[in-house]
């Protein structure tokens, strides 16, 4: 019987098998044999083994039938690893960890972002995140003000991001038409946005930057639909110049932002 299964391009899959890179990922991750560690993708296992290896507990996520019946099978005998059959849309972390964990993952392209940002909102979250991206993802995950975007603005009020290493489309199979990026992202101590008001935040910088090249006041106002005049009263009054581009901001002005337009947030 055939225990290997193809990569299906509808899901996205490309399977990281370059064990340096794996062995990088696992030092970055810095993990202790007391860790949680929830990974996303198990794939065909290559970078589950070596979380496995570290003795820690692993949860890791296969959405895929095939992967899960023939490749992963080889786990049913590992007393610290438990491979789950979901999508990672639908895992709550609250119904496994009890605290924050790590989250380890080489993350499908076309809803990187969307579970990124799905696990860091969550309760519990990762307290430290060590995820494979797009590299144009990454780079923008870790932008710095004059370049800052929905996501920089979003994850940097509540993790330190650092972009880590670079991955060539060599270290997978099939390789990706695009390099790829590894990126730390560690839990702040005393984030910006209350756990509260992260989906509130995300939908206000989502609407600040509905028309980034345009000034501060009109993107704000096209995104909220609220009068301009209005808008421009309100960025007075917190001495934020309204003819400012989004991508200037820095996480700590995005702050003050949203807490000056939180009621209009819908």
């Amino acid at each position: 019987m055939n225990n290997r299964s193809n990569p299906k391009k509808s899901l996205g899959q490309h399977f990281l098998y370059d064990q340096n890179i794996i062995n990088k990922i696992i030092s970055a991750a810095d993990i202790d044999q007391s860790d949680n560690i929830l990974e996303i993708g198990s794939g065909r296992g290559h970078l589950t083994e070596a979380l496995m290896n570290t003795g820690a507990q692993i949860i890791s996520l296969e959405i895929d039938d095939d992967l899960y019946n023939y490749d992963l099978q080889r786990f049913n005998d590992a007393t610290n690893v438990q491979i789950l059959h979901l999508d990672a849309i639908d895992f709550d972390s609250a119904d496994f960890f009890n605290k924050p964990f790590k989250l380890i993952a080489n993350l499908p392209y076309n809803v990187a972002s969307r579970l990124l940002r799905k696990f860091l909102f969550s309760d519990p979250h990762p307290d430290l995140s060590i995820v494979m991206l797009q590299r144009e993802v990454a780079k923008n995950i870790v932008s710095n003000p004059n370049k800052m975007n929905i996501l920089s603005s979003t994850f940097q009020t509540i993790t330190e991001t650092e972009l880590l290493f670079n991955v060539k489309p060599t270290s997978f199979i099939p390789p990706p038409k695009v390099y790829s990026s590894v990126v730390k992202l560690k839990f702040k101590d005393n984030p910006l946005v209350e756990k509260s008001d992260l989906d509130d935040f995300f939908k206000f910088v989502l609407a600040a930057f509905i028309a980034p090249r345009k000034q501060i006041k009109n993107s704000l106002s096209l995104g909220l639909k609220m009068d301009s005049d209005v808008v421009e009263k309100i960025l007075n009054n917190i001495d934020i110049l309204p003819t400012r581009r989004p991508q200037t901001f820095t996480i700590f002005e995005w702050k003050l932002l949203f807490d000056s337009f939180k009621g209009e947030v819908v």
